[in-house]
C-alpha cells in the first residue's frame, strides 16, 4: 500500500492510494490560527508527523510518499517502512484538483470564496514577515552600508573632477600632478581660496605639504595664466569644496560603523581580510549565509565574473585568479607570481571563517590568521623568483582564401602539344584519323593494334 503526504494551508493530509483521507491535522479557519500551526511545524515537524501518523499502522511492504526531500529523515523517525520522494506525488495532484470541494464538504465547511480569502490574508502575513526578517538581520546593514560607501566614492570623483575644472579656470597649473588627493585639493581651496593667498606659511605649516611642493605651488601661483575672479566666484567654489570634504566625513563615519557590525557579525572574516573587504565579499554574495554556502573557489573570485565568463568565452584569455580578496593589502603588494597562490589560501581561510561566523559563531580568527601567515611564508619560501615562461604563439586562425587554396591541387604544366593530344588533335591541329579523344584508343573504345 502506498501511502501520500500532502501539506497544505489549512492541515496536512494521509491518503492512501486511492486518495482516501487516511487522516486529517487542521490548522484550523482563522488566520491568526493558521499562522501559529505554521510558525509550531517549523520549529517542531516531529510533533506534527507523530499526531499524524498516531491512528495509522504502517506495514514494511508499505511505502510512504512525501513531496520534499527534508520530510525523508523526519518521518524515518516515526515509521519503519521505506519513504519516498515524489514531486508532485500522484496523492497531491488528486487532492489539489478538488480541494476546493473538499473544504467545503469536510471538516473545514469552507465555501470557495471564504477559502480564497483565508488563503491571500496568509500569505500576505507571511510575506510581510519575511520581509520583516530579512530587514532586521544584521548583514543585510552591512551590505547597505558597503553599498554606500562605493556610491560616495563614485560621488567624490565625480565632485572632486568639477571642482578641478571649476577652479581650473582661475589656477589651472594646480592640476593633478600636483596634488593628486581630492580630499587635500579641497581643503587648500577652503582655507587658502584665491591664488593671490597663496603662501609657505599657509602651505606646509597649515595642511601638511612638505617644502618642496609647498614651493613649487606658490611659484606657479604667482605666474599663473589663469583668469582673475571675484570673491563672489570663490565663496561659490569654496562652498562646494566644502560640501566634498564634508562627503568624506560621512564616509569615515560609515567607515566606522561597518567596523563595529562586522565585529559582531562576521569577526573572523573581519579577522582576516578587514572589515571593508568582508563586507564586500558579504555584500556580492547577498547576505552572510549565501558566502557561508559557497566554497573557496568561488569566494576566491567574486567580483571577477565578468573576467571569468571572458575567459570562458574566448581562447586566449586567461581566467581570472583573485576578485575582491585583491584589495586585501598582504595580497595586493605580493609579487605578481605568488598572488594566485595566496589568493588560492586566503580564499580557504574565508570559506571556514563564513562558515565559523554563521553557523557556530566560535571564534576562531586568530588560529585562521596565524595558519595563512605560514602558508603565505612557506609558498614565498617556496618560490622565489618568477617561473620561466616559454612565450607560446597565438592561434594562427587560417583564412577561408587560404582552406580554399590548400585545398586545390597544384597542376602540373603541359605544353600545347600535350594539350591537343588529350582533346584529339595532332601537334598541327588536325584531327586524329582514329576518331577518338584519346590517341591510344579506337572508336569501339578499345586499344589499337
Amino acid at each position: 500500500m502506498n501511502y501520500f503526504i500532502v501539506d497544505t494551508l489549512f492541515g496536512t493530509f494521509l491518503l492512501d492510494e486511492n486518495a482516501n483521507v487516511k487522516n486529517f491535522l487542521s490548522f484550523g479557519t482563522d488566520t491568526t490560527n493558521i499562522i501559529a500551526k505554521l510558525e509550531e511545524y517549523n520549529k517542531n515537524p516531529l510533533q506534527l508527523y507523530n499526531t499524524l501518523f498516531s491512528t495509522t499502522i504502517f506495514q514494511k511492504n508499505d511505502k510512504c510518499i512525501v513531496e520534499t526531500e527534508t520530510l525523508v529523515s523526519i518521518i524515518k523517525q516515526i515509521i519503519s517502512c521505506e519513504v519516498q520522494v515524489e514531486t508532485p506525488s500522484k496523492g497531491g495532484e488528486l487532492l489539489r484538483a478538488n480541494f476546493l470541494q473538499y473544504l467545503e464538504k469536510g471538516e473545514c465547511k469552507l465555501t470557495m470564496d471564504h477559502a480564497i480569502n483565508i488563503c491571500k490574508e496568509v500569505n500576505q502575513i507571511l510575506s510581510r514577515n519575511g520581509i520583516k526578517f530579512l530587514s532586521t538581520q544584521a548583514d543585510q546593514q552591512i551590505k547597505q552600508a558597503i553599498e554606500t560607501i562605493d556610491d560616495i566614492d563614485k560621488s567624490v570623483n565625480l565632485f572632486s573632477s568639477r571642482l578641478r575644472e571649476w577652479y581650473g579656470l582661475h589656477f589651472p597649473e594646480l592640476t593633478d600632478n600636483l596634488i593628486a588627493d581630492h580630499l587635500l585639493f579641497a581643503k587648500i581651496l577652503v582655507h587658502i581660496g584665491k591664488r593671490d593667498h597663496f603662501t609657505f606659511q599657509k602651505l606646509s605649516p597649515l595642511l601638511g605639504l612638505n617644502e618642496n611642493l609647498a614651493n613649487t605651488i606658490v611659484t606657479k601661483a604667482s605666474s599663473s595664466m589663469g583668469a582673475e575672479i571675484t570673491d563672489f566666484d570663490i565663496t561659490a567654489i569654496q562652498l562646494f569644496a566644502q560640501n566634498i570634504i564634508n562627503i568624506y566625513n560621512l564616509r569615515n563615519q560609515i567607515e566606522q560603523y561597518i567596523e563595529t557590525m562586522m565585529a559582531q557579525v562576521a569577526p573572523n572574516i573581519q579577522a582576516i581580510v578587514g572589515s571593508l573587504v568582508g563586507a564586500r565579499l558579504i555584500s556580492i554574495s547577498g547576505g552572510l549565509k549565501l558566502l557561508a554556502l559557497k566554497p573557496a573557489s568561488t569566494i576566491q573570485i567574486l567580483g571577477a565574473e565578468k573576467a571569468l565568463f571572458r575567459s570562458l568565452k574566448s581562447p586566449t584569455a586567461t581566467s581570472p585568479k583573485h576578485g575582491v580578496i585583491f584589495q586585501w593589502p598582504p595580497l595586493r603588494t605580493a609579487k605578481f607570481w605568488l598572488r594566485g597562490k595566496i589568493a588560492r589560501a586566503v580564499a580557504g581561510k574565508l570559506a571556514i571563517a563564513a562558515k565559523a561566523d554563521y553557523f557556530t559563531g566560535s571564534y576562531v580568527g586568530d588560529e585562521l590568521v596565524s595558519d595563512l601567515r605560514k602558508r603565505s611564508a612557506d609558498i614565498e619560501k617556496k618560490y622565489p623568483e618568477a617561473p620561466k615562461q616559454e612565450r607560446k604563439s597565438p592561434p594562427h586562425r587560417k583564412r577561408e582564401s587560404d582552406l580554399s587554396r590548400a585545398g586545390r591541387t597544384a597542376k602540373k604544366f603541359q605544353k600545347r602539344g600535350d594539350r591537343a593530344k588529350k582533346r584529339g588533335y595532332d601537334q598541327h591541329g588536325r584531327k586524329n584519323s582514329h576518331g577518338s579523344h584519346h590517341p591510344s584508343l579506337n572508336s569501339k573504345g578499345g586499344k589499337n593494334k
